[in-house]
């Protein structure tokens, strides 16, 4: 899967963003999967060069995840 996106800084610095993706499979929904992942980038003014390198790296964190559990009322019988 791909998932694209613009960052668009207002000003010049460092930036770092963090992102939580989660997964609701149809079949399953209660089934749901997250990753969290930290997107950290320096914010220029155009035309200016970057004297640092710049470092590409991704950086997993983990993230709490917690499944939810549908409640049936299958003890509780109508009619």
């Amino acid at each position: 899967m791909q998932v694209p996106f613009t960052f668009l800084p207002r000003d010049r610095g460092d930036y770092a963003q963090f992102w939580d993706l989660e997964c609701h499979p149809t079949a399953r929904p209660q089934h749901k999967s997250r990753v969290r992942f930290q997107l950290c980038g320096t914010g220029i003014r155009a035309g200016e060069a970057l004297s640092v390198q710049e470092n590409c790296s991704l950086v997993k964190t983990e993230a709490t995840v917690k499944n939810r559990k549908r409640l049936d009322s299958a003890g509780s019988k109508t009619g």
